[in-house]
């Protein structure tokens, strides 16, 4: 049995323009420390609770065309997906990839 995956895609940014970045799927070993399991109680199904930070430090580098500077004309050049949660004003972008990382799967279809 062979099993077909993706490691890796090219991603256009849709709230900036121009921005570029390569976004990768999790090996076993980072989505295990990625995602925190809630066990089935008597009130509540079973839960996946996801640690963002974790999956934008892991899935999210190669950025391209994006910059931010600060109130005294210092410009930072965002590269990784790090540097987005290390710095302010880029809640469009995190917000954007939330729903991307998550829907990510290595895996391709073999019917496709």
């Amino acid at each position: 049995m062979n099993v077909n995956i993706i490691r890796e895609i090219d991603y256009e940014a849709k709230c900036y323009k121009d921005v570029k970045m390569k976004l990768r799927n999790l090996s076993m070993s980072e989505n295990r420390k990625s995602q925190i399991y809630h066990r089935k109680t008597k009130t509540k199904s079973a839960q996946i609770e996801f640690d963002l930070d974790v999956m934008f430090s892991y899935m999210v580098f190669d950025i391209t065309g994006l910059t931010v500077t600060d109130e005294g004309k210092k410009v930072i050049e965002i590269k990784t997906g790090q540097d987005i949660l290390d710095n302010p004003g880029l809640n469009d972008l995190y917000n954007e990839l939330v729903p991307v990382l998550i829907d990510m799967e290595a895996r391709v279809d073999s019917k496709n």
